[in-house]
């Protein structure tokens, strides 16, 4: 696993914003791929195809307004490394989605950003249907995204 580190501007940082929601599934992830300081790439239990994987902070957030910079920073260096690593082994095609709020498609209070490979004929259009309708991603899958990362 490959962790990144960010600087801290104050010592209490981590006390002060790294509470947990219990019930959170960003918050309690089951499959981490890369940890960092304050986000995480983590397995997309339901996955538009293989491949879709989050870019999480690790505090409960759900805008990013409430972001720090180091956490907005630390994100985006694990997104990126996330990035990299599925241009090779997935697809050099790649969304990046964050979706902010109900009306714009967010289905979780935990703000989170989408890196979706994509391929020709994968029919974005409707991916938002996709992603409703997806299932459980499977043993296997979470295997071999193991073995990339």
């Amino acid at each position: 696993m490959i962790y990144f580190y960010v600087h801290k501007k104050h010592s209490f940082f981590k006390e002060v914003h790294m509470k947990k929601h219990v019930d959170c599934p960003f918050c309690n992830p089951d499959y981490v791929l890369v940890e960092a300081e304050y986000s995480r790439i983590i397995v997309n239990l339901k996955p538009g195809q293989f491949g879709h994987i989050l870019a999480v902070p690790k505090r409960h957030v759900s805008r990013v307004s409430e972001l720090t910079m180091e956490e907005w920073l630390d994100l985006a260096m694990v997104e990126k490394h996330a990035a990299d690593i599925l241009e090779i082994h997935c697809s050099q095609q790649l969304n990046l989605l964050l979706n902010q709020g109900p009306d714009a498609g967010q289905t979780l209070e935990h703000l989170h950003k989408n890196l979706i490979p994509r391929h020709e004929g994968d029919n974005f259009v409707n991916m938002q249907r996709v992603l409703k309708d997806r299932s459980r991603i499977s043993e296997d899958d979470i295997a071999r995204l193991r073995l990339i990362f």
